[in-house]
């Protein structure tokens, strides 16, 4: 069970704070407040635009990896082409040889 705290802590009801919205201190606070919250937000807008610029960057190198893939996939393709046309030739000059025997 909790024990309820002390009484000397206990606000009346419909009170919230001791300030009264036209002190100085209310005002100060208040001011203080205002500036921390802008200063969040713009720390929020900036990394979301670092984010975005970060993503457009991977896009670009993304698009510029996957030509390069094309570009090697297509090489590979040309080399393995010519190899078999290599392997081929040798096959029918084998042949030839044999037949010569």
């Amino acid at each position: 069970f909790l024990l309820p705290p002390p009484a000397s802590t206990l606000r009346p009801a419909g009170q919230k704070r001791g300030l009264s919205k036209d002190s100085v201190e209310y005002r100060l606070r208040r001011e203080r407040n205002n500036i921390a919250v802008r200063k969040s937000r713009d720390k929020a807008r900036r990394r979301v635009q670092l984010t975005q610029q970060r993503a457009l960057q991977l896009q670009d190198e993304n698009h510029r990896l996957q030509l390069h893939i094309q570009r090697l996939s297509h090489e590979v393709d040309a080399l393995r082409h010519y190899l078999s046309q290599r392997h081929l030739q040798t096959k029918e000059q084998d042949a030839a040889g044999d037949d010569n025997c």
